[in-house]
């Protein structure tokens, strides 16, 4: 079964499109704007992604931060890994380039994860991290 990936909405669907030709074989990456005609707005898109199972999220912002959305994240069992906050500050090229570095870790991770856990995916090192909400 393919990990389904979707990429938020504060990043490139370019990024989402260099994703899903690299890595087609091992999993279905879409970008939010590809899911949905429009940001119906995160809570929205977090329920429906729920409710279809099976989906992680790779976010770079602080979607985990407002309480209705961190308590939806919670209810829904959604798995979200977050950017650290460095990765504002480089462009998408560069994101991309350290992606594609953790990659093999962020689906051993996705393929692991309890529902609702969360992860967050560094800027610089080798090593993703558990958080709780």
């Amino acid at each position: 079964m393919k990990i389904k990936v979707l990429i938020d909405n504060c990043l490139s669907p370019r990024l989402a499109q260099a994703l899903r030709i690299l890595e087609e074989e091992s999993c279905e990456v879409r970008h939010l704007l590809e899911e949905f005609s429009k940001d119906p707005g995160d809570i929205v898109w977090i329920r429906d992604l729920a409710r279809r199972g099976g989906w992680f999220v790779i976010s770079l912002d602080r979607i985990h931060k407002p309480p209705a959305q961190r308590e939806i994240l919670r209810q829904t069992g959604l798995n979200i890994f977050l950017l650290a906050k460095g990765y504002m500050s480089i462009s998408p090229r560069e994101q991309a380039s350290r992606l594609l570095h953790l990659w093999d870790a962020i689906l051993e991770a996705a393929r692991t994860a309890k529902p609702g856990e969360c992860f967050r995916i560094p800027i610089s090192g080798a090593r993703i991290e558990k958080f709780l909400l």
